[in-house]
């Protein structure tokens, strides 16, 4: 897809329950792993995509980040469907990643311990130098500051808050 096939496919994500009915799937549904399919038709009707909110333009990727991605990523990522608390199991033993990257997920937990043990279960499978990105859409909010604190009790890697209007992003760069 160019740039504006795949930010139209992304903003009709939100406009439906089923990523089959998603203009554009056809296209990518030949070249998507077999797992991710097959976890992307189980989900109909989850709302996964779909949750009455707004997608943010400045959130898609402008020509030159579109572009960069485009030669870097090669080949599909494989979509793994596991509940958080197990990903590390499912992970290959002894693959170690750049970006481990959560997206709205630690909002749900509302346990900070919780939080600390998933990410250090996660630690073996960052690379020295990558990061675990942590996405909140519950700004400086009591969740928002329990899941920074997490992070930090982690002591494995330096936290960086990066604040924008209406979300957070919070980074873990493995030092160790």
């Amino acid at each position: 897809m160019d740039r504006e096939q795949y930010c139209s496919f992304v903003n009709d994500l939100d406009k439906n329950n089923f990523i089959c009915d998603v203009n554009g799937y056809d296209k990518i549904e030949t070249v998507c792993p077999k797992p991710s399919i097959l976890a992307a038709k189980q989900m109909r009707g989850c709302r996964i995509f779909n949750q009455g909110y707004n997608l943010y333009p400045e959130y898609m990727p402008n020509e030159s980040e579109y572009d960069t991605a485009k030669q870097i990523i090669k080949k599909p990522m494989n979509f793994i469907w596991s509940d958080l608390t197990e990903l590390h199991s499912q992970l290959n033993t002894g693959k170690q990643y750049d970006i481990i990257y959560l997206s709205n997920i630690f909002e749900y937990f509302h346990n900070r311990k919780k939080i600390t043990g998933v990410l250090n279960n996660l630690r073996p499978f960052v690379k020295n130098g990558g990061e675990i990105m942590l996405y909140i859409s519950w700004v400086q909010t009591p969740i928002s500051e329990s899941i920074d604190a997490a992070a930090r009790d982690c002591g494995w890697g330096e936290t960086k808050s990066h604040n924008k209007q209406n979300a957070f992003m919070l980074t873990m760069q493995r030092a160790r």
